[in-house]
C-alpha cells in the first residue's frame, strides 16, 4: 500500500473518533430530552464512548508510528510500512465501515428525535423511539463489533 494510502487511513481516524464523539454526545442529549429510553439506547452511547476511544488511540499510535520511524528512517512508519498491505488494507474498511454505520446512526437519530419539547412531541419520540429499538439493536451490535476489531489492530499496531 502506497505512502499516500497510509497516510489517509490515519488522518480518516481523526475524523471518525470525532464523529462518533459528537455522535455520542448528542446521543446523550437525546436520552436527556427523552426522559425514558430502552437501555439499547443508553448500551449503544456507551459502546460509541468505547469505539471513539479506540479510534482516537489508533490515531495516536499511528502518528508516534509515523513520527518515530519517519524520521530515523525517512520510511513511512518503519515495519507497518508498505511491506504489510493486508494490514493498512484491513484498517481502512475499518475505518470505512465505522464511518458507514456512523451515517446509519445519524439517519436514524433524525428519524426519532423532534424539536419541540412539549408533551405531546414527547410522546410521539417515545413512540417512535420504541418502535425502531430493533434497529438502535443492530447499530449498537456493529458498533460493538468495529470496537472489537480495532482493539484487535490495535493490538497487533503494538506487538
Amino acid at each position: 500500500m502506497d505512502p499516500l494510502t497510509i497516510l489517509h487511513t490515519v488522518t480518516a481516524f481523526a475524523g471518525v473518533a470525532k464523529n462518533l464523539y459528537d455522535l455520542g454526545t448528542g446521543l446523550y442529549g437525546f436520552i436527556d430530552d427523552t426522559k425514558h429510553v430502552d437501555t439499547t439506547v443508553y448500551n449503544l452511547a456507551q459502546e460509541l464512548q468505547t469505539l471513539g476511544d479506540t479510534c482516537a488511540t489508533i490515531e495516536a499510535e499511528l502518528k508516534t508510528a509515523e513520527q518515530h520511524y519517519g524520521a530515523k528512517q525517512n520510511i513511512s512508519l518503519g515495519p507497518l510500512g508498505t511491506t504489510d498491505a493486508l494490514f493498512w488494507k484491513s484498517l481502512k474498511h475499518q475505518v470505512q465501515a465505522c464511518q458507514k454505520t456512523a451515517q446509519d446512526l445519524e439517519g436514524l437519530l433524525k428519524s426519532v428525535q423532534q424539536d419541540n419539547k412539549n408533551f405531546a412531541k414527547q410522546a410521539l419520540r417515545q413512540i417512535s423511539l420504541n418502535l425502531k429499538t430493533k434497529e438502535f439493536e443492530a447499530i449498537r451490535k456493529r458498533v460493538h463489533t468495529h470496537a472489537a476489531s480495532l482493539q484487535m489492530s490495535l493490538t497487533m499496531l503494538n506487538m
